[in-house]
């Protein structure tokens, strides 16, 4: 990884005081015990120094010599129309606090280290400069295990709204997922008090069970992605203070998150997730997905068998098989009749190279005067002329009054059509529109009409409809985005070094 940075603009270097909910330790009724080596209790609380990295306003990241990121954010306020029942402008979320409610979004994130390196992944650092842009509205949750401690102590500049929690030992998280996963069988009972006189699972075959997941985990940590959707029940003791949880990755770069999320997206939805132009198919994307941190929401899970007899499905180890969250819960989110949720068209991937601009130019990540204010952005097309439009730009132009971006109550994204229902295929049609998720819930997820850059897709009360919008122009001929997620490139990076 090498880095270009300009323009050579200090930022003062400060200690910011925790600006979050204060997370107690919680108590789970089992042998489980969190630590810190600092202040003894589960979040690491640094000073909010930065690194030579933050030390400048901008900075351009090469991968490998043949692919550029370098990284920005994007405002979207969202213009809402529903048929009159939610009508009005809606800015970006400009204070923490609207309708006399606070608002704060926790986003969970389990990690194993590999046991060969015992750290986070190589571009952790990225994740943290750019996580600390979205401090107002956002907190990160790293539950982690077997990341070495003088790695840890090696991280001099992890925001404040980034919590590392240490698990300890990779047993103790397997034994949490699994406590919290079969809490109905252990416990008999939807609630949290620990009678075991009708547990439907003995003691013995549950702790064989812990050390067989803690296996698993270890040798494949990218099973944790398919318990995402039930990690606002798993860790709930940790996100009492939230008004809203959701789950993303650590190959993300972060935006200027507040300035995405908009008030109706807190406020009216139930569950609100961003992707990057597949509107062709209505699922709850792994990279960035939020809900309202409710009782109805935090056990949508339980309907995905997955996960709620997981110990059945471990009895058969010879044919245990992936299975992506996002195809069940997302089915299962389809099928209630009592939610509102929204997909939005909002984030930057590497997936796309034919019209992706990322690939012959770059990506950018600008630091405002405060490191708690970051963009992403990159040029809207492919050609040189674009490439200097994007260079010329000031590096602070997102703070600049000039730019309308810089105002949050200006929308960046308004709705320009009608309401329209949307279609599904006939049903002697063979649908598959994802690939990495079972057949079962293909035809549930995959929709006929929707365009897939342009459509906003709405579930309001068991019914599906569309909207098309437009984003306003930006300088410089850029577009923005609330998030990268680099999940193909990071496999290159990986290899480089």
């Amino acid at each position: 990884l090498s880095t270009t940075c300009y323009p050579p603009k200090k930022i003062m270097i400060h200690q910011r005081k925790p600006s979050t909910p204060t997370i107690s330790r919680p108590s789970f009724g089992g042998n489980y015990v969190t630590s810190d080596r600092r202040k003894k209790d589960p979040i690491h609380r640094k000073a909010s120094r930065r690194s030579a990295l933050l030390l400048h306003r901008q900075f351009l990241v090469n991968w490998n010599n043949t692919k550029t990121i370098a990284l920005i954010a994007i405002a979207v306020c969202t213009t809402f129309v529903f048929f009159g029942a939610f009508s009005g402008t809606e800015g970006a979320v400009t204070s923490v606090v609207s309708s006399g409610q606070r608002h704060r979004i926790a986003i969970v994130i389990p990690f194993v280290a590999d046991s060969s390196s015992g750290t986070f992944p190589p571009y952790f650092p990225i994740f943290l400069t750019s996580a600390a842009g979205s401090a107002e509205l956002v907190d990160f949750l790293i539950f982690y295990s077997g990341v070495k401690p003088h790695f840890i102590d090696a991280l001099a500049d992890i925001p404040d709204n980034v919590k590392l929690i240490d698990m300890e030992k990779t047993s103790k998280l397997a034994f949490l997922i699994m406590q919290r996963l079969l809490h109905h069988k252990l416990f008999n009972t939807e609630d949290d008090t620990n009678d075991t006189t009708k547990s439907k699972l003995d003691k013995e075959k549950f702790n064989k069970l812990v050390a067989i997941y803690t296996q698993h985990i270890t040798d494949y940590p990218y099973a944790l992605v398919e318990i995402k959707g039930a990690m606002g029940y798993i860790f709930e003791y940790f996100l009492v203070d939230y008004s809203h949880w959701g789950y993303s990755d650590l190959d993300v770069v972060f935006g200027d998150l507040p300035r995405w999320v908009t008030l109706d997206e807190l406020e009216v939805y139930d569950i609100v997730t961003y992707g990057f132009g597949d509107q062709d198919r209505v699922y709850l994307r792994g990279q960035f997905t939020f809900m309202k941190n409710t009782k109805n929401m935090n056990l949508l899970w339980r309907e995905c068998t997955y996960l709620s007899d997981i110990d059945l499905r471990f009895d058969h180890m010879d044919k245990l098989r992936f299975e992506s969250a996002e195809g069940c819960l997302s089915a299962v989110v389809l099928r209630q009749k009592n939610l509102k949720v929204k997909y939005a068209v909002k984030a930057f991937t590497d997936v796309t190279e034919a019209r992706n601009s990322a690939f012959s130019q770059a990506v950018y990540l600008g630091i405002g005067k405060s490191a708690d204010r970051s963009v992403v952005y990159k040029a809207q097309h492919n050609d040189a002329t674009t490439e200097k439009d994007v260079l010329a730009l000031p590096f602070d132009w997102f703070e600049r009054p000039e730019y309308q971006y810089s105002n949050r109550h200006i929308p960046i994204q308004k709705y320009v059509s009608e309401v329209e229902r949307v279609k599904f295929f006939d049903k002697d049609e063979d649908v598959h529109c994802m690939y990495w998720a079972p057949g079962q819930y293909q035809r549930e997820i995959c929709v006929a009409n929707v365009n897939w850059y342009d459509d906003t897709v709405m579930l309001i009360d068991g019914v599906l409809y569309k909207q098309s919008f437009e984003t306003m122009d930006m300088p410089g001929g850029i577009e923005t985005a609330p998030f990268y997620h680099f999940q193909e490139w990071k496999r290159t990076y990986r290899s480089a070094r």
